[in-house]
């Protein structure tokens, strides 16, 4: 009897064990998609050790989640083509603005950054010791634009739609970045940071950002502000939304620390309670189509040789540059004669080569005499 029941247990054990190494093989693996640490900022350590208990706090999740999560490191302002499956995370407005466009996330959270508030402002800076105190009054002193990049809200979108908007210039585009000195260049600087660092730098130089440093002072506000990040699920997490909220929301207070020290200086979450925000992104998303458009319509297969005048004039070694323009034409041109020469002397081989197969064809159909014929 003893034998027996020792062997059910056993039996009853093996059954458990196999049981959990199959749930155990079979379970998915959460990917945490945040921006804010990217491997750059040590202040984010913190951060991302805490999200990386997510699964091991929220039962709900551990039945069917690994217990460590797969972190993608990314770009704010590109989603890198990511596949929404099994996927919490961050994203910049516009980001956010063309995913949620496709359908396949859910938002959970409007992200507080450096503000109390949902949303900032757009401005344009210039350096303290410029001579440019308005957009409007001094636009023609501008000699240079500094954005951060083509995705940037703040830092490109908004304040070149507030250029139009002012009638300082024909379209929201960077083809019509003119005054009445001519073409004002332009600069893509990468992040905020280096927008107001090159502005800082240049007595006639504006630089779009979203706040100022010592270095700067602002000179115009646009009339647009800006929702801030969004925290998003993908649409496969729902039935875990609420346990994911709650997580958050929890972290969020007994954490704040680790939210404002890190580098984004998160100061706190708001829900997103749906089409009162949603709103705000979607205006977002048709200002970006705006701003396309114009660049399409434009800018495409534009030559702008005035631009190129002044691209060449900002570079250091101008007779290596101008060296090098020459250099290229005066190759381009002997590969062109080149190219001539040798169609014509194809030509003349082809013509010779009809020449002499209609001479043998004259030659079969007229055979001339033989001397020994009478």
């Amino acid at each position: 009897m003893k034998t027996k029941v020792l062997k059910l247990i056993l039996l009853s054990l093996f059954i458990l064990v196999g049981i959990s190494a199959y749930s155990s093989e079979n379970k998915k693996t959460l990917s945490i998609r945040f921006e804010w640490f990217n491997g750059r900022a040590n202040s984010d350590n913190s951060l991302r050790n805490m999200l990386g208990n997510i699964v091991k706090d929220t039962p709900s999740l551990q039945k069917e989640y690994e217990d460590s999560p797969n972190f993608i490191i990314s770009d704010y302002y590109d989603t890198g083509g990511i596949n929404w499956i099994n996927t919490i995370a961050s994203l910049s407005p516009l980001i956010y603005a063309k995913e949620y466009a496709k359908q396949g996330i859910e938002p959970i959270f409007i992200v507080k950054k450096e503000t109390a508030s949902k949303f900032y402002n757009c401005i344009f800076v210039v350096s303290k010791n410029s001579k440019i105190k308005s957009i409007q009054k001094d636009f023609d002193q501008i000699k240079t634009f500094y954005f951060v990049n083509e995705n940037s809200v703040s830092g490109f979108i908004y304040p070149i739609r507030e250029l139009c908007k002012l009638d300082l210039i024909e379209a929201p585009c960077l083809c019509k970045l003119k005054n009445k000195n001519g073409v004002i260049k332009y600069q893509w600087c990468g992040s905020h940071k280096e927008v107001r660092k090159a502005v800082s730098k240049d007595p006639f130089g504006v630089g779009a950002t979203y706040l100022p440093d010592d270095s700067t002072v602002i000179i115009h506000t646009c009339i647009e502000q800006v929702s801030q990040d969004v925290i998003v699920i993908s649409k496969d997490l729902h039935e875990y939304k609420d346990a994911i909220k709650n997580w958050f929301l929890k972290n969020s207070e007994e954490h704040k620390e680790i939210f404002i020290n890190s580098s984004q200086q998160i100061t706190g979450i708001i829900d997103f309670d749906g089409e009162d925000n949603q709103i705000y992104y979607d205006y977002l998303f048709k200002a970006y189509n705006e701003v396309e458009s114009a660049r399409k319509k434009y800018c495409e297969g534009n030559i702008n040789l005035e631009w190129f005048k002044n691209w060449i004039a900002e570079k250091e070694n101008k007779s290596a540059i101008v060296a090098t323009i020459i250099a290229s034409v005066f190759i381009g041109i002997i590969s062109y004669s080149y190219s001539l020469v040798k169609k014509a002397i194809k030509k003349k081989r082809k013509k010779k080569e009809l020449k002499r197969k209609k001479n043998y064809r004259n030659e079969k159909v007229n055979p001339t005499c033989s001397h020994g014929d009478n």
